[in-house]
């Protein structure tokens, strides 16, 4: 089986790579230019389903290109999609104006491309299906009747004007004003069944006067067009009567005599809807007229299915985009909760067991605010949620800069990986450097509190390196993500240890060893630490080593 190509003209490498490499690959054929002016030769060797022509060349805009060879040579009736980084309401308007199908964002989106091209294709199908259907009508018609009229090039042209327009509703309406013409008729107009009911009202009409447009209403078994609804058979009534017209040169209300058609108009889910064409006499409707309005009929019916497949798309489309806004915003949620890696795992459905653990080299650090106990107990619970709450805003910040992630909040202490559940390059500097900037962030928090009249604010922060193990834990009722080992136990008492000596920072030999050709430290006392059997290598942090150098050339 053929698959459907898709011509690039791009010279955006890095958009044709992940286009190559994305599931679009698999389900189309891609050929690729990076030539420009646009060469209809190309189009025509590759055999193009679809053109996708990227706006941003450097001598000159895709679409600029496509209409100028519009305007020179014939191409081939492909549907072209232009991919930019700048649809303002000027360059929408002007691509679309130059043949374009429709528009995508750079950068690119492999998924979106996807979609949007199984939607041209699956309309391209529709309508070479409906022109199949009626080829085939004709060639019954012809078949049993022997019938090469006139009227045949007319409604092919209207089968041609049908297949450029996109709204059912217009080209419904279109289909009536046809018919005025095709059948020389007076009046013509169409009643549809209204959703979940069996009554048809008229929804568009011509020659007829606009109260009785209002009030025209079909029930299934009531009246000609009644029984037309009820059974699906189509009537060729001559001298029938308009009952209640107002004739044109007496305001009493008269009848007159007609000849009319009634069709039945059929969808898949039965008839929806009856046609009614009509002729004052001495003008009179003959016997080629119905075989006429046969087709008018089907292709009536035609034109309502793809309407109803239309809504289908946009209904299923609507709903997709709701689903995956309402995943989007519960994925964001559940990342102010835990790290964007479990959200992931927690949203796959591939995945049953959340309880994966992985043992990998990471930077621990610890922080928490001093003498917050004491604080609290002075403090209404209203102001230490306010004051909590701005500190862990300025805190977030540095992490989310330096590449941390937040595991545990517990209170004005809070536990950060660096270099997991991600990997980070130098993981002990990038946390050693987000402890020096939380310092100087907190430095400028402590001014601002201060000028408002609030309580002072100090943090004590420490650092570890080296193998923890990161995953789920807990039981059937509630789990977290957390870090355990020796590294994150050494942090925590690292940091416990900071208040005791007035350090701002401490580290662990582990992380000095990783660290030392960056950072300005002072090596203190080898330390005991609580549940440590041994005495443990501690330094405290002072700034970067340049601070040092710079501080050693002063007099």
């Amino acid at each position: 089986m053929r698959k459907e190509v898709i011509a690039i003209v791009t010279d955006d490498l890095s958009c044709l790579t992940i286009l190559k490499k994305s599931p679009l690959a698999s389900e189309f054929v891609l050929k690729h230019t990076g030539q420009l002016p646009l060469s209809s030769d190309f189009l025509k060797k590759a055999r193009a389903d679809i053109v996708l022509i990227d706006t941003d060349f450097p001598e000159e805009r895709g679409w600029d290109s496509l209409a100028r060879l519009r305007g020179r040579e014939p191409l081939p009736p492909v549907p072209v999609l232009l991919i930019g980084k700048n649809w303002d309401t000027e360059n929408r308007i002007r691509a679309f104006h130059m043949g374009a199908e429709d528009l995508l964002q750079k950068p690119c989106n492999p998924e979106e491309l996807l979609a949007r091209a199984r939607r041209i294709l699956e309309r391209r199908q529709l309508i070479e299906d409906l022109k199949k259907r009626i080829r085939d009508l004709e060639a019954e018609l012809e078949a049993h009747t022997g019938l090469r009229v006139d009227w045949e090039k007319e409604l092919e042209e209207m089968r041609a004007c049908l297949a450029t327009m996109d709204d059912p509703e217009a080209q419904l309406d279109f289909i009536v004003t046809g018919a005025v013409s095709l059948f020389d008729a007076d009046t013509v107009s169409l009643c549809l069944r209204e959703p979940d009911s069996e009554e048809m009202t008229c929804k568009y009409a011509r020659g007829l006067p606009e109260e009785i447009v209002k009030k025209t209403r079909i029930r299934p078994g009531e009246g000609m067009a009644g029984q037309v609804a009820r059974t699906g058979r189509p009537l060729f009534l001559e001298d029938s009567q308009l009952e209640g017209e107002e004739s044109s040169d007496s305001k009493s209300r008269t009848a007159r005599p007609r000849s009319s058609i009634l069709l039945p108009i059929r969808a898949r889910d039965g008839v929806r809807g009856v046609l009614n064409i009509s002729t004052y006499l001495p003008k009179k409707l003959h016997s080629k007229h119905f075989q006429i309005a046969a087709s008018v009929g089907m292709l009536t019916g035609q034109v309502i299915e793809s309407g109803d497949l239309q809504r289908k798309i946009v209904n299923s489309a609507l709903e997709a985009q709701q689903a995956f806004d309402s995943a989007k915003k519960m994925k964001d949620l559940l990342r102010h909760f835990v790290p964007s890696l479990v959200v992931d795992q927690m949203l796959d459905v591939t995945k049953t067991d959340l309880s994966e653990r992985r043992t990998m080299e990471a930077t621990v650090l610890f922080c928490d605010l001093r003498g917050f106990t004491g604080m609290a107990e002075e403090m209404e619970s209203g102001e230490v949620f306010e004051m909590l709450n701005e500190y862990y805003k300025v805190m977030e910040a540095v992490f989310t800069q330096y590449s941390g992630t937040a595991i545990d909040l517990q209170g004005d202490a809070e536990m950060v990986l660096f270099g997991a559940p991600e990997p980070v390059e130098c993981h002990a500097l990038v946390a050693t450097e987000a402890a020096i900037e939380m310092q100087y962030e907190l430095e400028r928090l402590r001014e601002k509190r201060i000028l408002e009249g609030k309580r002072n604010m100090e943090m004590g922060v420490g650092i570890c390196s080296g193998q923890l193990t990161i995953g789920v834990i807990g039981g059937a009722g509630k789990k977290q993500f957390t870090a355990i080992g020796d590294t994150a136990n050494t942090a925590a008492r690292l940091q416990a240890l900071s208040q005791e000596l007035q350090s701002p920072i401490l580290i662990s030999h582990t992380t000095y060893e990783k660290v030392k050709e960056f950072i300005w430290v002072t090596e203190l006392p080898p330390v005991t630490l609580k549940g440590k059997s041994q005495k443990v290598q501690a330094y405290r942090v002072n700034g970067f080593l340049e601070e040092q150098m710079l501080q050693e050339q002063l007099p």
